[in-house]
């Protein structure tokens, strides 16, 4: 049985339909994620502004905000290739099939590592000493990214060589070697354990060791360190919560494979359903580029001064608030 029908269920948020109706969604779809686009590219830029301006946030926390605002930038790159490709606006060489291919997979598997660096970094933090640990990361930062983009590779290249562009360059297809329980093998680790599941059993035990630690309230945990792990806690919890519906989705899909034959396996993605809930989880996850630029602002008294730090940031908020009543 032919394998080519799989690549664009598998890669592609955004899915061709058989009515005008279901072409209709994915425009719309694409229209808010344009809209989520353009609000974090504003946030991630205010945020490099003020941290630029500011010789105090020059840390390992905001270094890995700013690379995450990096990964960002090639989840933009991807979607807009996804929707030129579902209306046949992109060539597909082999090339640029394993290209897109290993983009897609790697760059989910290069933002939850480098949630999961940030969120142990913070948490060895409260264990250690603090002040050594920071300025060993900050010193050996660019080997750790260097490390994550070493994973990235690792990981990503095999299912990216599965794929070549057909002969007519309109789309993208398995090899002929690659069959179906190939597919789903790499639909498994790819779209489900690895990007989501199994980074959320890593983290379940620093989160709960952080959120313990604030909760008690240490005398010996400075207020800096305390808006760091509020910070961190935000950004590792908000990926996990944006991207709950999407991985709930992509889970579902797995099972049904498992569950159905094949071919009732293709008709069920043909269905309407799948054509509005998969694109419209997926922008929802895309909010996590919102959350993370935005979470500094709310927390970090030090960004107060810079836009949009008056606006959000929770001690200025109560200050004026008080400040209003006398």
């Amino acid at each position: 049985m032919s394998t080519n029908a799989g690549v664009d269920q598998d890669e592609n948020d955004f899915s061709r339909g058989t009515t005008p109706i279901a072409n209709i969604w994915q425009v719309i779809f694409f229209s808010l994620d344009c809209i989520v686009m353009l609000i974090s590219l504003f946030l991630n830029m205010c945020l490099v502004r003020a941290v630029a301006r500011n010789i105090y946030k020059e840390t390992p926390l905001y270094f890995f905000i700013v690379f995450i605002f990096f990964t960002s930038l090639v989840d933009d790159a991807l979607i807009i290739e996804h929707f030129m490709t579902l209306f046949g606006h992109q060539q597909h060489s082999n090339s640029i099939c394993q290209f897109f291919m290993f983009a897609t997979l790697g760059n989910r598997l290069l933002q939850v590592n480098t949630v999961l660096a940030l969120l142990y970094y913070s948490w060895i933090c409260l264990e250690q000493k603090k002040t050594s640990i920071e300025q060993n990361v900050k010193l050996f930062f660019p080997l750790i990214i260097l490390g994550l983009i070493f994973l990235e590779i690792i990981f990503a290249s095999a299912p990216a060589s599965q794929v070549r562009g057909s002969k007519d360059f309109s789309k993208c297809l398995y090899k002929d070697d690659v069959t179906e329980n190939g597919q789903r093998v790499t639909g498994w680790l790819f779209m489900v354990l690895f990007p989501y599941y199994l980074p959320l059993a890593i983290s379940i035990f620093p989160i709960l060791r952080i959120t313990n630690r604030l909760r008690k309230g240490s005398e010996v945990m400075t207020e800096r360190s305390k808006v760091q792990n509020y910070i961190v806690l935000c950004i590792s919890g908000g990926y996990f919560f944006f991207h709950l519906l999407y991985y709930l989705l992509m889970f579902g899909r797995e099972v049904e494979f498992v569950a159905f034959e094949v071919s009732n396996f293709r008709m069920m993605l043909r269905r309407p359903i799948w054509f509005i809930t998969r694109p419209m989880f997926a922008l929802i996850g895309y909010g996590w580029h919102i959350i993370v630029p935005l979470t500094p602002f709310v927390f970090d008294p030090d960004l107060f001064d810079s836009f949009p730090g008056q606006y959000v940031n929770r001690v200025s908020k109560t200050s004026f608030f008080f400040a209003t009543i006398s």
